[in-house]
């Protein structure tokens, strides 16, 4: 048995047929399907177009017998990207294969059919299916990857290199050509640019208070107001800094009004 290899999903049908029969052999065709779920079956045009739109198959078996009409008016209801792959089911060959001006039919069946003319059919769906599940997989935009952001930094202080991890950093400020990186009781010269190194940092976790100054949020224990709608930003270790007014609403954006 042939399944919807690519997509592992259940494919939601239904059927339109006037014929009580002609839907009852169609039903129990698709009951031995096991990744086929019926979702609808009606028996006239005005049940089929409302309960259709409400049950969003993907296959849908459509009888025939009904006036070419009606059916034209079922198939022109969707829109092109919500059409259901279609399996036309008629007793007239030439009306079935006029069916195939619509872009939603793949095939169809003349009755009467076997079941081995049915699996064919329910085939040829599948393929359609998964080559629609493709191309639309194939249209998404790819997903804008997660920037990276530094986890730790070699630096060299007094002839040794240290391996600092970017957590442990308390604050960051600017040293002509180098930034000086305040890690507990030391501290260490690294060569960059604040603008340049502050790109490299989680702003989830680290905030520029000042043109000359970036904190790591969790090193803060409060802040206090000062004149000039000015801050001062008091660390865990005693450290007081200054949060500047045009540097404030990047404070607020990670924790909130103050």
């Amino acid at each position: 048995m042939e399944h919807l290899e690519q997509s592992h999903r259940i494919i939601r049908a239904a059927i339109v047929d006037d014929e009580i029969l002609s839907r009852q052999q169609l039903r129990e065709l698709l009951d031995v399907e096991d990744d086929v779920e019926v979702v609808g079956e009606y028996a006239d045009p005005d049940s089929a177009s409302a309960g259709i739109g409400t049950v969003h198959p993907d296959l849908l078996f459509l009888g025939g017998q009904m006036p070419r009409s009606v059916v034209n008016s079922i198939l022109e209801s969707f829109a092109d990207s919500t059409a259901p792959a279609t399996i036309f089911v008629t007793t007239h060959a030439g009306f079935a294969i006029r069916a195939f001006d619509s872009n939603a039919v793949v095939d169809y069946l003349l009755k009467p059919f076997d079941s081995a003319r049915f699996r064919r059919s329910l085939a040829r769906a599948r393929r359609h299916l998964v080559s629609i599940a493709a191309l639309a997989s194939a249209l998404q935009p790819a997903p804008v990857p997660e920037p990276a952001y530094l986890e730790r930094l070699a630096v060299k202080t007094r002839g040794k290199v240290y391996l600092l991890r970017i957590e442990e950093i308390d604050w960051i400020e600017t040293a002509g050509n180098y930034v000086r990186l305040h890690a507990g009781a030391h501290s260490h010269l690294y060569r960059d640019s604040l603008a340049d190194f502050e790109t490299k940092l989680d702003p989830r976790h680290f905030v520029r208070i000042h043109r000359s100054c970036i904190v790591n949020i969790d090193r803060i224990a409060q802040l206090e107001p000062t004149f000039h709608r000015e801050h001062v930003v008091l660390l865990r270790d005693g450290t007081r800094l200054t949060l500047t007014a045009p540097y404030r609403c990047r404070m607020r954006a990670i924790v909130g009004q103050f």
